[in-house]
């Protein structure tokens, strides 16, 4: 089948589309990409939630689909809306899911612990902001925007003690020999958010496309990621919302749930292990624990 797939021309973004746009081929199907200009790409000056949050990013791509100019786009999940247009896409396959966590960046110090009194982190991500002030309240979190080579870029130029990035992003694009040093954030200090470390495969409502990419989702990350966008659901809140929450199916098969809420100036965060054979109310239940 022939297959066009609709992407944001980040390197992120062509990364994530090329790793599908590979194993569609494998499958026997023919493959181009489409790229895609935001306006989240070309506002680069002004937070995300003032010019209308991460779903800026998803709605341009969607309508490039609903020209038929694609039949598929592939997104970070973490960044993909729960209340997007079911009428006209669905989300056809979510593959094995990459690492969860965040990572802290620096050039001058190797762990979070070891920055000093009113040190300078950048970060997009009010999530990851106001979990920091909660883990250290003297830090000073200032909103870094751009893709990763240009974040990467500001830390080198020393604009900032370090930054934090999602893990997956940084190590899917091979950078962690971009900086002097690293370290992944115990989800305990930052709790992810949904369906971070995941891709999303979006399509049209089309059977044959569906059908197409169908083989490529991983039935562990798609519970996992269902758990944790319920969750954000529940609470009516969307994807650049203050909250992390992450779902880890055990060697048990029990599944732990981690959240962190932010209400006010305050992170409430709490924990809930559930049986396997629970997952699909779960994360709703959970969240009826924080309204």
């Amino acid at each position: 089948m022939k297959l066009t797939i609709a992407t944001r021309g980040s390197k992120l973004a062509l990364w994530q589309a090329e790793w599908v746009k590979k194993r569609l081929e494998k499958l026997g199907h023919e493959v181009d990409l489409k790229i895609v200009t935001t306006t989240g790409d070309k506002i680069l000056d002004k937070p995300l939630a003032d010019i209308g949050g991460k779903g800026l990013f998803i709605k341009e791509v969607e309508e490039a689909l609903l020209k038929g100019e694609a039949q598929i786009a592939v997104h970070s999940l973490k960044d993909f809306p729960t209340d997007y247009d079911k009428e006209h896409f669905t989300l056809a396959a979510i593959p094995k899911r990459e690492a969860v966590e965040d990572v802290f960046l620096s050039e001058t110090f190797e762990t979070l612990a070891e920055l000093p009194h009113n040190a300078v982190i950048g970060t997009s991500s009010i999530r990851r902001s106001m979990q920091l002030k909660a883990f250290r309240d003297d830090l000073v979190v200032v909103d870094l925007r751009g893709n990763i080579d240009t974040r990467i870029k500001k830390l080198k130029d020393g604009k900032f003690d370090a930054i934090i990035l999602a893990y997956a992003g940084v190590k899917r694009l091979d950078l962690f020999k971009e900086v002097k040093y690293y370290e992944v954030i115990d989800t305990d200090i930052v709790v992810p958010a949904m369906g971070q470390g995941a891709l999303g495969i979006e399509t049209i409502k089309d059977e044959e496309v569906i059908n197409a990419v169908k083989p490529l989702n991983d039935l562990w990350t798609q519970i996992e990621v269902t758990i944790e966008r319920d969750f954000v659901d529940e609470l009516n809140m969307g994807c650049h919302a203050p909250v992390g929450v992450n779902a880890k199916i055990m060697v048990d098969d029990s599944i732990k749930i981690k959240a962190a809420v932010m209400k006010g100036d305050k992170v409430i965060k709490k924990e809930l292990l559930v049986a396997f054979d629970e997952w699909k109310e779960a994360g709703r239940e959970f969240a009826k624990e924080f309204k």
